[in-house]
């Protein structure tokens, strides 16, 4: 006579769901936090471009209310120079940022479209492994007199 402690499938399938919903659970927090950071960021950007380019008036309305976070991403990375990290400017002029950059590595980033694309892809990720809990406890739901079996 088995029991259900004995059945390997039974053990399996319960380690799975109990592996997929704490994975599911991790992405969760993950993609809340990367989704969370995203618009602090564009928020802090948002104030910072409107107090740097000294902007007053409707157009300051236009980019605290107006603009998509991708926009003001976009404004950040033009107006931002590239530079090597330990190379030291004494002036650096916001005027003409293309002469800024450093040709070394390539053009501008895309900022908002890279964080934009990592924060689909960690809530798709989640999805993925919810989909996975669920079907996974599915089956075992769905086998559970399989388990309970006596040979």
């Amino acid at each position: 006579m088995k029991r259900v402690a004995d059945n390997p499938g039974c053990i399996c399938w319960t380690g799975l769901i109990i592996l997929s919903c704490a994975i599911g659970i991790l992405l969760i927090i993950n993609a809340g936090i990367l989704t969370y950071g995203y618009y602090s960021t564009c928020g802090e950007y948002r104030q910072g471009l409107s107090k740097n380019s000294q902007i007053t008036g409707q157009m300051a309305a236009v980019i605290n209310a107006r603009l998509s976070c991708g926009a003001i991403f976009d404004f950040m990375d033009y107006l931002e120079p590239v530079t090597r990290p330990f190379q030291r400017k004494e002036y650096v002029n916001y005027n003409r940022p293309h002469e800024e950059r450093d040709f070394q590595r390539g053009p501008f980033i895309n900022t908002g479209l890279s964080l934009q694309i990592a924060i689909s892809s960690a809530w798709i990720n989640c999805i993925v492994w919810i989909v996975i809990f669920v079907s996974n406890s599915i089956i075992v739901f769905s086998e559970r007199d399989w388990c309970r079996r006596t040979k």
